[in-house]
């Protein structure tokens, strides 16, 4: 197999304020479509090739079987079947060869944690008080954090878009009050993250947008950002802070500004947003969580 690195490459840089660190290293996390397609062995296998990339590393496709031979991959984690450890133990090995190559050293699992995917019987929004299904979700993530742990990986990172259109993270009338709706919000980013961070105090979880997402873009320049937040229904800040309340001090999370392609390093439009993320959207951070998140956050814009 010629693996293929026509992706898109994400930058991640370690911002203070306004300033970035110095003494940390540039790491360059190469992903795209077709790197997703792309089995741990295959890595190995092409890791001469990966080696001669500038690349520090890749986001893994981490998939596996039920005991009765369903597939379960990063695109079904949030939706899909309940999983467990022995399920993936065997991609353990190869995984931690993966992480001895140079070029895959720094390397993250990949999560779809906000949309649905095609064949799966459970692949439905889920309702905010459904507690069962909450806890599918958070018993996956918690059984992909091992896999990092136990393999080396860097982490995890976690892809929010929605793709399938099921608006998962946006109020809907069925769900209730949306001021109930919101702390129930809260309530499962403390559930589903409080798993991962039981499994590995000093996760690193990176996300192509935390708070810079598209569909919430403006709160980068509004006004009144949670003016903004309630007008649309948004409930993913409130799911973030539920993130937020359970973290370690040794966890990091990783703003990956995805809508940056148009950014230019002459307007200075890095630290601009860096700025804005560590300062705009605070109206959306409670006000117990903003040392965590202005500590703990790390934006790679």
């Amino acid at each position: 197999m010629n693996l293929l690195l026509s992706v898109a490459i994400t930058l991640l840089l370690s911002c203070i304020g306004l300033t970035l660190n110095a003494s940390q290293k540039v790491k360059v996390i190469a992903h795209g479509w077709d790197i997703l397609a792309v089995q741990p062995h295959q890595l190995l296998e092409n890791a001469d090739q990966l080696n001669r990339m500038p690349i520090d590393g890749v986001i893994v496709n981490i998939s596996g079987q039920t005991d009765d031979g369903k597939k379960l991959s990063h695109k079904n984690i949030a939706y899909g079947s309940r999983w467990k450890f022995e399920y993936f133990s065997h991609l353990i090995p190869t995984l931690k060869e993966v992480v001895k190559q140079p070029s895959l050293r720094h390397s993250f699992a990949g999560a779809w944690i906000g949309n649905t995917w095609r064949n799966d019987d459970s692949a439905n929004r889920k309702r905010w008080d459904d507690d069962a299904a909450w806890d599918v979700f958070a018993n996956n993530l918690g059984v992909l954090t091992r896999i990092v742990r136990e393999s080396g990986l860097e982490g995890i990172i976690i892809d929010n878009e929605d793709y399938s259109k099921i608006k998962q993270y946006f109020w809907q009338e069925s769900d209730g009050d949306y001021e109930e709706v919101r702390k129930l919000a809260r309530k499962r980013g403390r559930e589903v993250f409080g798993a991962a961070f039981r499994e590995k105090a000093d996760l690193k979880i990176m996300a192509f947008w935390f708070l810079s997402w598209p569909f919430a873009y403006n709160y980068l320049t509004s006004d009144d950002p949670d003016a903004m937040r309630r007008k649309s229904g948004d409930l993913w800040p409130d799911f973030v802070n539920g993130m937020l309340d359970v973290m370690p001090d040794s966890a990091r999370f990783i703003d990956g500004c995805e809508t940056t392609y148009g950014d230019r390093a002459d307007r200075d439009d890095a630290f601009r947003k860096a700025k804005a993320l560590l300062n705009n959207v605070l109206p959306l951070i409670e006000p117990e969580n903003h040392v965590a998140y202005r500590g703990k956050m790390l934006f790679a814009p």
